[in-house]
């Protein structure tokens, strides 16, 4: 499940694993996931997350209010994921496939966390995190990191990519005409853009004829 992670998302998957075993869980789930995420003092994710008002602490007591003690006891070798979590590393791979990415880096894990509405969003909410500011600075700051420092010129034209959701335009642009009914009952043929991915409506022209 971790193939083409990079060293940074390696280690919160890995920090998530000690989490879970600290607070004597038998499963990772997102919340430890987030955790882990939390854990790596140095790394971009931890920092956008601290930005928003969470911390290591808080997040770990919210985390025990919200899982509770489980029946069981952890198994000495690696614990398993629970499905929510593992949708979220999945999202995490699509989300480094679809900005093509080299690899999917822990920016990616924390986005396909906030992408799964797992008990780790739950947490956050109690930290009183605003999941969509939050979501919008994990994508501006990878963005910060694939274009390299402020000062340095651009290493290539600039692509086009969707306001909503971020995907590229060049994969998902699409086109549907649609007929218009105006006020006096007339109909007119109206072009729209949007993008195929989410569905966001991205340009709408009038058709001549």
């Amino acid at each position: 499940m971790l193939e083409n992670y990079s060293v940074e998302a390696q280690r919160v998957v890995s920090m998530a694993m000690i989490e879970a075993r600290a607070l004597d869980h038998i499963r990772v789930g997102t919340e430890h996931l987030l955790l882990g995420l939390l854990a790596d003092d140095a790394g971009e994710a931890a920092e956008v997350l601290r930005a928003a008002g969470a911390n290591l602490t808080s997040a770990r007591h919210k985390v025990v209010e919200a899982v509770g003690a489980e029946t069981g006891s952890p198994s000495s070798g690696a614990l398993p994921f629970t499905p929510r979590a593992q949708r979220a590393l999945e999202r995490a791979g699509r989300f480094s496939r679809k900005e093509r990415a080299p690899e999917v880096t822990a920016g990616h894990v924390l986005l396909g966390v906030l992408d799964v509405e797992g008990l780790a969003c739950q947490v956050l909410r109690g930290l009183d995190v605003d999941i969509v500011h939050l979501r919008d600075a994990v994508v501006a700051a990878d963005t910060d990191t694939d274009v390299g420092p402020v000062d340095a010129p651009p290493t290539g034209p600039m692509r086009p990519r969707c306001p909503s959701c971020h995907a590229s335009l060049e994969e998902t642009l699409a086109e549907m005409q649609i007929p218009a009914r105006g006020e006096r009952g007339q109909t007119t043929n109206l072009s729209v853009a949007f993008c195929a991915a989410c569905g966001a409506t991205l340009g709408v022209m009038r058709l001549q004829g």
